[in-house]
Parts: structure tokens; C-alpha cells; sequence
């Protein structure tokens, strides 16, 4: 059960019917997405956490409005992304099954093309694959055993009424395919299932073509407005600290940014995420031997938590969390209008030690965070990386396996010959051990079924792609038809992998400027930006007291009134008193620095791959750490900066 399934069934305190309108839709969403839940318990839940949010209001209110209205905010925000979340998540499943349903057309294509059963092809679909449609298919054969349906196309005619709603062209390409029966001969089968696979291929390629040409614009704005902006106006904070304070706290800037801000940031990013048509899955790693388990990763043959090294690193935050606990103990106990003393302890905070000691707090999260999510994906994506490259070179094979067929070639001397010219076309291709392996198991006098797929010795063990499985399995299972038979179904495999990889290079292409984009800012802009907002704050802070102890060595150099005329008229000009602590602004900046590498290494995810669980990890933690160490070395760097301008005029304490 997901997190908001669990909410939506357990936090409906307030039993309430849900109005019909309301009721309709989310019955609707909900037989689309199948998440376990009804429109009742949704309604319910969010009714009663905007009930919550209201009594948090009145009672907090009574302590300090603004923290309670800031509270209030953010949790109405939040009873907002719950109310829309249902439907938000079927936008979330339409986009899963359109990248799902390539691969599936493919594998259903493979597999028909050397068994022409269609029942038998959405068995092998539906055991070999994963994601909505191959469950659905499990679904379908299920009530088939079970006589709820009497054939197949009746099967799929009640599925297709709901698939309609999430992928139309997957229902059209299935009911073309289910016209199989219909053939008399296996080439107008092969013309048939090459034709439905051209077909999705090339709607798949209009509708990212589309998308990008209205992805530039709406991807500038939200870089440009929603992340780079808020960023920047974290400069105005020392300034909005020294004029405005009397009417706004300390805590409703908190709140701003490190809640309200993010959140509405992460919501539009998410709706603008929910409206890509198209976007290639990674890789399916089931295959895979050597993966660790979730939630682990492997050193030599040991799994290791990642959240024990996410722990150590993560701990380096304690410092920092312990220095902005003691300076909030000791602004707490300072008695009323003490505002010297206050003053005192604003001057005390500005010192080096405590500003390093403070970036300790994003130093600790950012290393924390990101190294559980890179740890927990960084072997997975090698791997996708890795099956990716195979399926990227196996055409070659292919094609070099038709060619050599088509000269009459038996298909044991297909291999040794394709080895050796595979070395020539690929020096270091990585299907030189598949064809290796295979030669070598030949040669020790093994058929050719045991020397690719037996669990042992067969070459595939080496290669963990569906893809190429399932392939392999055509073209061996054909080998009995003949030479001649063995080229034209080699040529076709050929084709069809050769239009999959360009239809996804394609797709990636037209993606890439945009993509670099939000890289760029996710690992470089926001750090960088983030280091001169905490440099410049200090060295605003540094400024003030500098220009008011200058004042105050005038005031004693010609004696005016003991040396505080002058120095009280700049405190009181820049309203000092009111002057927030730097530590705490720089808190505010490392925590909201975090929050926007990890919505925006999202969003760069979110385009390329969908919403894959492992590239987003992968995406967050390797932007995270890369960033939080620029973000601190920058940061580090540009306070030193400030001490060598800034320290020679002032003293170590400040007398007043």
C-alpha cells in the first residue's frame, strides 16, 4: 500500500459522503489508476485535514499569528496535492503506459512472429514483463481460466475500454494484432505485426516531436520564474530583515521559503511532467543476477545499507543543528527590551567559526540525502546503462547474422563468421563476449539452444536484456526452417530493433536542449547562486556593523557624546535591532538550496525517463552531492572573502 493510500484510508476521521460530481470523477481516476482507495475515504481525508489545519491556526494564533497563518498555508497547500492526487496519478499511469506499450507491441511482435497464438503471446508478455498493461494482461488470462470470458477477443474488448482512456493507439494496435487469425501464411503475419509496430513507433516520435515544440517555453519559465527567482530574491532577505520585521517575522519567511515556495514549485513541475505523452522506460533489470537489494549496495559480494553510510554522513549536520539551537535558547532568555544585549549576540553570530559551523547543516543533508539515493541506484543505472548499450549494438549482429545467412551459411558458422567480423566493425563492441561465449560453447560440442540460454554456460547469462532474449529465441527456434527462411526473419529482427533504438535516440535528441537546461541549473546554477546569496548576507551583515562601528570610533575620536550619538543613529537607521541572526538566514538558504536541487534533478528525470524510480534517485543523488560540495566549497570560499574585506575593521567584540 503507497503512502497516499494509506492517508486516504486511515486519516478519514470526519466520515463524509462525497458530493456526486466530486464522487464521479474520482470513481472515474480511480478505475484508471487502481489505486486502492474510494472517492468516500479521499473526500473524508482531505475534509478532515483542512479541519486539522484550521484548529492548528486557532490554537498556534494565540503564540504568533504569522507562524500560525504560515502553518495554515502551507497545510491548505498540502490538503490541495492530496484532493488532486488521484487524478494527478492517472497522468502519472497514461504516461507509464505509453512508453510500456512499445516494448510491449515489440516483445508481442517477436513472439508471435515464431508462435502465432495470440493468447499465448500475452502469456509470454504477461509473465515476462512488468507495468500496468502486463498486469492487466495477467488479469485477462485469469478471468479467461475462469470462464468470466469466452474468448480472447472478448477478453480484451472489456480491457479495452479502459486502456482506451490511457493509450487509444495501444486499443487500435491491438485490435489489428487480434487480426492474426485471420492470415493464411507467416510472411502476411510478419507484414502485419511489422506494419503495427512502425506505426506506434512513429506515433510515439510525432507526439515527443509535439511535446518538445511546446515543452521550450513553459521549461524556461519554470527554470527561469519558479527556480532561479526565488533563489535570487533570497538576497533581499538581509534587507527585508533590517526594514520590514516589525510586520514581518522571521517565521513566515522561514515558511515562504522553505515550505511554501518548494511546494508550489513541485506541484506545477509535477503537472507539467504529467502532460509528456511520451517518454522510453529504462531497461527492465529482472534479468539482472548481480543487483543488490533494495535499499542496499554492493561492495565486492557484500549488500551494504545505504542508510547507514546516509547516517554517518548525514550526522556532520548535528553541528550545525546544536549551534542554531543554543543561539535560539540564548535569544529566548534574553529579557525584554535587553536590546543591546540582543544586539551583542547578533554581532557574536557573524564570526567565521560560526558561519562554517552553520554550513554544516546543508553540508550534512545534502551529503546525507543524496548519498542514500546514489548509493541505493548508482549499480542499477550502470547496469541500465550497460543493457542499453548491448540492445544499441545487437542490431549490428543481427543484421550481420542475415547477411550471412542469406549466402546459405548454417547458423553454427553464422556465428564464428560474425564474430570475427564484429571485431572488425565494433573493436571493443560489448556483444564481442556474447559471440564469443557462443563459439566457444560450440565448439565444445554444445547445440546451439544450450550454448545461448542454458542458466549455466549459455552466453545470455552475460546479458540481462529482454530485448536480446527474446530475439535470440526467434531467430534460434527459426534455425530448423532453413537458411533462406533464418535470413528474411533475421532481417526483419533487424529492422524492427534498428527503428526501436532510432525511434529512442530520436526521442532523447529533441529532448536534449532541454534537458541540459535544467542539468545545467540542478547541478551548476543553483549551487553556485545558493553560495552567492549566503556570501552576499554576510557580507550585507558584515557591512552594517562595519559602517556602525565606524560610526562609533567618530564618535569617540571627537568626542560626541561618548561615542554613541553617531553609533545609535546607524542602529537605529538600519533598524539593527531587528536584524536577524546571519546563521539563521544561512540555514534558511543551505535548506532551500537542498529542496531545489532535488525538485529540479526531478524535473530532468521526469522529461528523459518518465517517472522511473531508479534514474530519479540516481538523477537526485548525483546532482545532490555534486552540488552540496560546490554549494560549501563556494560558499566557504566567498565568507573567507568577507572576513579579509570586512576584518580589519572590526573588533572581536563589539562594545556598546
Amino acid at each position: 500500500m503507497s503512502f497516499f493510500e494509506y492517508f486516504y484510508n486511515n486519516f478519514n476521521l470526519i466520515k463524509l459522503k462525497a458530493p456526486s460530481p466530486i464522487y464521479k470523477k474520482y470513481a472515474f481516476h480511480l478505475w484508471l489508476n487502481r489505486l486502492n482507495t474510494n472517492p468516500d475515504n479521499i473526500f473524508s481525508s482531505v475534509i478532515t485535514l483542512i479541519v486539522f489545519s484550521i484548529i492548528i491556526y486557532f490554537i498556534l494564533s494565540l503564540v504568533s499569528f504569522q507562524l500560525a497563518f504560515s502553518l495554515l498555508i502551507s497545510l491548505l497547500i498540502l490538503s490541495f496535492y492530496f484532493a488532486y492526487y488521484p487524478i494527478f496519478y492517472t497522468q502519472v499511469v497514461r504516461i507509464q503506459v505509453t512508453s510500456e506499450i512499445v516494448w510491449i507491441i515489440l516483445y508481442l511482435s517477436l513472439y508471435l512472429k515464431r508462435n502465432p497464438n495470440l493468447e499465448n503471446g500475452i502469456k509470454y508478455v504477461a509473465y515476462y514483463m512488468k507495468g500496468y498493461i502486463a498486469t492487466d494482461f495477467r488479469s485477462l488470462l485469469y478471468n479467461l481460466e475462469t470462464n468470466k470470458f469466452n474468448d480472447i477477443e472478448s477478453a480484451l474488448e472489456y480491457y479495452q475500454r479502459r486502456w482506451f482512456y490511457l493509450s487509444p493507439d495501444f486499443v487500435y494496435a491491438m485490435t489489428h494484432i487480434v487480426n492474426i487469425k485471420y492470415k493464411n501464411s507467416i510472411d502476411d503475419i510478419n507484414k502485419l505485426l511489422d506494419r503495427i509496430l512502425e506505426w506506434v513507433l512513429k506515433k510515439s516520435l510525432e507526439k515527443s516531436q509535439i511535446y518538445v515544440d511546446a515543452l521550450k517555453e513553459p521549461a524556461t519559465v519554470i527554470v527561469s520564474f519558479l527556480v532561479m527567482m526565488p533563489i535570487v530574491s533570497l538576497m533581499m532577505l538581509p534587507i527585508i530583515s533590517v526594514f520590514l520585521l516589525n510586520t514581518v517575522s522571521f517565521y513566515f519567511i522561514a515558511f515562504s521559503y522553505i515550505i511554501i515556495l518548494p511546494v508550489i514549485t513541485f506541484l506545477i513541475i509535477q503537472n507539467f511532467l504529467s502532460k509528456n505523452p511520451f517518454a522510453f522506460s529504462v531497461p527492465d533489470l529482472s534479468l539482472a543476477r548481480d543487483l543488490p537489494k533494495p535499499g542496499k549496495f554492493k561492495i565486492g559480494n557484500k549488500e551494504v545499507p545505504a542508510i547507514i553510510i546516509s547516517i554517518i554522513l548525514g550526522s556532520i549536520a548535528v553541528l550545525g543543528i546544536y549551534h542554531l539551537i543554543s543561539l535560539a535558547i540564548k535569544i529566548t532568555f534574553i529579557p525584554q527590551g535587553f536590546l543591546n544585549d540582543y544586539l551583542n549576540i547578533v554581532y557574536q553570530d557573524r564570526a567565521l567559526i560560526y558561519s562554517v559551523l552553520t554550513l554544516t547543516l546543508p553540508l550534512g543533508l545534502g551529503l546525507g540525502i543524496g548519498s542514500y539515493y546514489y548509493l541505493t541506484s548508482f549499480q542499477k543505472v550502470k547496469k541500465i546503462y550497460q543493457i542499453e548499450e548491448i540492445e544499441n549494438e545487437f542490431p549490428i549482429v543481427v543484421y550481420e547474422f542475415a547477411s550471412l545467412l542469406e549466402d546459405g551459411y548454417p547458423f553454427e558458422i553464422v556465428i564464428e563468421k560474425t564474430y570475427y567480423n564484429y571485431k572488425i566493425i565494433k573493436s571493443s563492441g560489448v556483444m564481442e563476449n556474447f559471440l564469443k561465449t557462443t563459439l566457444y560453447n560450440l565448439r565444445r560440442g554444445y547445440d546451439l539452444i544450450t550454448s545461448v540460454f542454458d542458466p549455466k554456460i549459455g552466453s545470455l547469462n552475460l546479458y540481462p536484456s529482454k530485448l536480446v532474449r527474446e530475439s535470440m529465441q526467434l531467430l534460434v527456434t527459426s534455425a530448423s526452417k532453413g537458411p533462406e527462411v533464418l535470413s528474411k526473419i533475421a532481417y526483419n529482427v533487424s529492422t524492427n530493433l534498428e527503428n526501436v533504438d532510432n525511434i529512442r535516440y530520436n526521442v532523447r535528441k529533441i529532448l536534449n536542449e532541454i534537458i541540459g537546461l535544467i542539468d545545467m541549473t540542478s547541478r551548476n546554477l543553483v549551487p553556485l547562486i545558493s553560495a552567492m546569496v549566503t556570501v552576499f548576507n554576510n557580507g550585507v551583515v558584515s557591512m552594517l556593523f562595519a559602517l556602525a562601528y565606524f560610526f562609533q570610533l567618530i564618535d569617540q575620536s571627537f568626542g560626541l557624546g561618548g561615542g554613541s550619538n553617531l553609533f545609535n543613529f546607524v542602529v537605529n537607521t538600519f533598524n539593527l535591532y531587528n536584524l536577524i541572526p546571519p546563521t539563521f538566514f544561512e540555514a534558511i538558504i543551505g535548506i532551500f538550496f537542498i529542496e531545489y536541487v532535488i525538485i529540479t534533478s526531478y524535473m530532468s528525470a521526469g522529461i528523459k525517463y518518465g517517472f522511473d524510480r531508479t534514474m530519479t534517485s540516481y538523477y537526485i543523488g548525483r546532482n545532490l552531492l555534486f552540488g552540496t560540495i560546490f554549494y560549501v566549497t563556494f560558499s566557504i570560499i566567498g565568507i573567507l572573502i568577507v572576513y579579509t574585506v570586512f576584518g580589519p575593521y572590526l573588533p572581536t567584540n563589539i562594545q556598546l
